[in-house]
């Protein structure tokens, strides 16, 4: 039996009727990456410790961008004391603490390409 399951489905252009989902299942885990051409998100789950459920969430260059260009923005776990662990990469976290977040309305611009992977 599967532990793990996924889903998509594409929209379609306004007037037209919506895409058909698509399903998939995995034992070990799942990955899926949504992207455009330039920008995507990737989502790994896998078996964690103590065999929880985890999650791993990576920024992509989308589909113009070369095999591996992908950054791990956050780990998520589950932690049956506490809850949902969510655990930022050590360049998100720096990104975001040196820019002021006293203006709500601030946008973040991180700097994708000179940062190191971790």
């Amino acid at each position: 039996m599967a532990r793990f399951y996924g889903s998509v489905q594409g929209h379609r252009a306004a007037g037209l009727p919506g895409g058909v989902e698509a399903t998939r299942c995995g034992v070990a885990g799942i990955d899926g990456h949504v992207r455009g051409w330039d920008i995507g998100v990737r989502v790994s789950m896998e078996i964690g410790e103590d065999d929880q459920d985890a999650a791993v969430v990576y920024l992509t260059m989308g589909s113009n961008a070369p095999e591996g260009s992908e950054k791990v923005l956050f780990r998520c776990a589950l932690d049956e004391n506490i809850g949902i662990t969510i655990k930022p990469s050590d360049w998100l976290r720096e990104a975001i603490t040196s820019v002021c977040l006293d203006d709500p309305e601030r946008v973040i611009a991180i700097d994708y390409l000179s940062e190191e992977d971790e």
